[in-house]
């Protein structure tokens, strides 16, 4: 037995309660099983029983052996003196309070349906990814559906909280933070470091004021993501970029703080590479005037052809690297990775901050729109049977998966909740 799950029994009621007695035979009832605590202190505040017709009120301890009173030093801890059942797994001796009063005490084993436990041993030796994999078919939609909206809403809260820290920051300029969050999801998890370093590394002001030559962006951007140090050009354009670098450095003392060996370019397709994302950035900023407001505007900001780099870069993937064939702006794929895990975020703590809390259903609209994804994780549902057809489907399952199936986390969550209560 671990204590986790004890709590959960205790907390759900999951026991036979009828003429229910203390270790020394006093009839109990559970009126309120109390509020599970988390913090230091009793197992669960406010409950509220009756012992031998009397109402009680105040907290519940619970253990797997009574032993661990004392061992955890219970006894001798004034928090613990307003406790008015001791619970545990196994009888054992009876616990003191600092007083030295007595508290009574209940034993659940033998008042614990065993279905319980085979259900919870069969969720913890299951499959290591999604414990309940085999089991999904007997949970009730209602309950699927409850932590896949429940974990939805704490992914997104989870990236807008990023989004607020970095406005925070930046002294509540939107335009800077909308740069900086943009730039850092570049790297599309690979070269996500690298983007992020650039990212605080380069001045969205100084950017702006060369927006009408993508030459200078380019060349501002790629010089500070270090490509343009090499001693030996490779080819005509690279030497244009790096001259014009050299003299925007000077004129503003720009000082890179990233290395062109630091990007990862390897098992990466050439549509991947950092540099064609560098080159997809630039020709953002270059066609931005307001990058906060642009971005909200999603659906003209990402299109593909707002994201279509400079002539150079549909025929080359790196410097002096040319393309079989011509290449457009960024894929439809790349482009709604950006929209779920980058302006929805951003468009979710914009309105987060603004107290307008109706408008975030319609970011959830906007996932609804966008197909789901498809990746490791969600071919791991796949395998369940779970029909996935839209990004509000996806990262709902991702978010499950995150928070809940990987940590094991089956007590706290309504599905396993749902198949641990069908005894």
């Amino acid at each position: 037995m671990q204590e986790r799950l004890l709590h959960f029994i205790w907390q759900h009621q999951y026991f036979d309660s009828f003429n229910l007695k203390t270790s020394t035979g006093d009839p109990v009832q559970v009126i309120r099983p109390g509020m599970h605590n988390t913090n230091r202190g009793p197992d669960f505040l406010n409950a509220e029983l009756l012992i031998r017709g009397l109402n009680w009120r105040g907290s519940v301890e619970l253990h797997v052996d009574a032993s661990q009173w004392d061992q955890h030093g219970h006894q001798s801890d004034p928090l613990y003196n307003n406790v008015i059942l001791h619970v545990t797994w196994t009888a054992g001796a009876g616990v003191q309070r600092e007083d030295g009063s007595s508290i009574p005490a209940l034993s659940l084993q033998e008042r614990t349906p065993t279905r319980i436990l085979e259900k919870y041993a069969q969720l913890m030796s299951g499959l290591p990814h999604i414990p309940c994999i085999e089991q999904v078919e007997e949970v009730e939609d209602y309950s699927f559906y409850q932590a896949l909206d429940t974990q939805l809403r704490r992914r997104m809260e989870m990236k807008a909280r990023k989004v607020l820290a970095l406005w925070h920051r930046n002294n509540n300029d939107w335009d800077k933070t909308s740069f900086e969050w943009l730039t850092r999801h570049f790297g599309f998890g690979i070269n996500n470091e690298s983007f992020e370093i650039l990212a605080d590394s380069l001045d969205l002001k100084l950017l702006f004021r060369h927006r009408d030559r993508i030459v200078d962006v380019e060349a501002l951007i790629f010089g500070m993501a270090g490509f343009l140090e090499q001693k030996r050009t490779a080819d005509d354009y690279h030497t244009t970029l790096k001259n014009e670098f050299q003299f925007l450095r000077y004129k503003y003392g720009l000082k890179p703080r990233i290395h062109d060996f630091e990007w990862k370019f390897l098992r990466l397709r050439p549509s991947n590479f950092p540099t064609v994302r560098l080159a997809q950035l630039s020709a953002l900023i270059s066609r931005s005037d307001n990058l906060f407001h642009t971005m909200l505007d999603n659906d003209v900001f990402l299109s593909e052809s707002n994201t279509r780099p400079s002539s150079y870069w549909q025929s080359h993937y790196n410097f002096g690297k040319k393309r079989k064939f011509p290449h457009g702006g960024m894929g439809l794929r790349s482009r709604n990775e950006l929209m779920m895990n980058t302006i929805l975020p951003l468009h979710w703590a914009y309105t987060y901050s603004k107290g307008d809390h109706f408008k975030m259903g319609e970011i959830f609209t906007r996932l609804y729109r966008i197909p789901a994804e498809r990746n490791r994780i969600t071919r791991l549902w796949d395998r369940a049977g779970v029909d996935m057809k839209t990004a509000l489907d996806s990262q709902s399952y991702l978010a499950l998966f995150k928070h809940q199936c990987s940590r094991r986390k089956c007590l706290d969550c309504p599905v396993g909740i749902n198949l641990l209560k069908r005894i």
